[in-house]
């Protein structure tokens, strides 16, 4: 039993998705332009993840309130398939950097202009008047990136035969 009537919200619902779009070509763009340094990768692709995570549940919720009109459903499963396919990407390139920033491959800054925190309020600056999706709290952006739960240690060389 529901809780109370759910409402489609047509409208408001394809505007929020496309602002949802519009934060994941922003974010794509600072790779594009070389506007993040390498060692922040890591931290940037979970952040285009989060945006398509965050589309991707939007678009299942659209697909719950979508009558048996053919265009839109597919127009729907087309935006949904795209959003979850980017995710899988951003997800796997997040572990990647994380993988590599943990073994020293990407070169940190000796003297960075100002500490992460810092930082991370100025990249997220642009986003910072759109309200949904907030932008997450730095420690909390930090403990989902640095993600301690990875093992990234290097498997075992194989044996090595005498002849």
């Amino acid at each position: 039993m529901q809780n109370g009537p759910a409402y489609a919200f047509p409208l408001s619902s394809w505007v929020y998705h496309y602002k949802l779009r519009l934060m994941e070509l922003v974010t794509l763009l600072g790779f594009e332009l070389d506007i993040f340094p390498l060692h922040e990768f890591d931290g940037m692709y979970w952040y285009l993840q989060f945006y398509l995570k965050t589309r991707g549940s939007h678009i299942e919720r659209m697909l719950s309130f979508a009558k048996n009109e053919s265009k839109t459903l597919s127009l729907l499963n087309f935006h949904l398939l795209e959003a979850m396919a980017m995710q899988d990407l951003a997800t796997a390139l997040v572990y990647l950097y994380a993988a590599l920033g943990r073994f020293g491959l990407l070169g940190r800054p000796k003297d960075p202009l100002g500490d992460e925190a810092f930082r991370y309020e100025g990249r997220m600056k642009p986003f910072l008047s759109m309200g949904v999706p907030e932008v997450v709290p730095y420690e909390f952006f930090r403990q989902m990136v640095d993600n301690v739960d990875l093992d990234v240690r290097l498997p075992a060389p194989p044996p090595q035969f005498i002849n």
